[in-house]
């Protein structure tokens, strides 16, 4: 069952998604010049290599594919995450609270964004939206 924490979460985690693509893309544009050259040429036993260049490469390569498992493990808990949002989302009876808990936890809007969207006041949007989401308390 999906919880309150969980329901409010989304923002949250697609910010970390976005944090760990940019320390990966980051990674990838700071790869250090020995394991440039030998990612290019693919051979490490060239004499041109310096020594220890496979243990850089593999903590290179071990680094790299934590940020990427970590980015692969959170957006497949968003997907379920957001999967479970709209079941909730739908079994809401009033297309209004939909509405606002679409608008508030999958896009993610502030309560004004909301109100403006909607054409309603600020505290009108967050009444709707906590009465809604009354059952997670």
């Amino acid at each position: 069952m999906l919880t309150r924490k969980q329901l409010e979460s989304v923002h949250a985690i697609r910010r970390r998604i976005e944090r760990d693509e940019a320390q990966l893309k980051e990674l990838d544009e700071d790869l250090p010049y020995d394991v440039k050259a030998l990612s290019l040429s693919l051979n490490p036993s060239h004499s041109n290599f310096p020594h220890g260049i496979d243990s850089i490469l593999a903590s290179y390569m071990d680094k790299k594919n934590r940020y990427r498992q970590r980015i692969l493990d959170r957006r497949r808990y968003l997907i379920g995450l957001l999967e479970e949002i709209d079941r909730f989302i739908a079994s809401l009876e009033d297309p209004r609270e939909q509405e606002i808990v679409e608008l508030r936890c999958k896009e993610c809007l502030t309560f004004e964004e909301i109100a403006i969207s909607i054409h309603c006041s600020r505290s009108t949007v967050q009444r709707i939206y906590y009465r809604a989401i009354e059952l997670f308390k």
